[in-house]
């Protein structure tokens, strides 16, 4: 399982906070990003983690 953390907040969010849609290609890109750094989708185990910075 891959996990992207992304510097925003829910779209629902009440408090006013940063927000930006999630699209297609900035999935993609992340995915491409993970497979870099490592991530192996067939095998199991723990979700590899993505914490992405503004």
């Amino acid at each position: 399982m891959l996990v992207v953390s992304l510097p925003v907040s829910h779209p629902s969010n009440w408090l006013g906070l940063p927000t930006m849609a999630v699209t297609p290609s900035l999935v993609a890109d992340h995915v491409r990003q993970a497979l870099a750094r490592g991530w192996k989708p067939q095998e199991s185990g723990p979700a590899f983690e993505v914490k992405v910075s503004a």
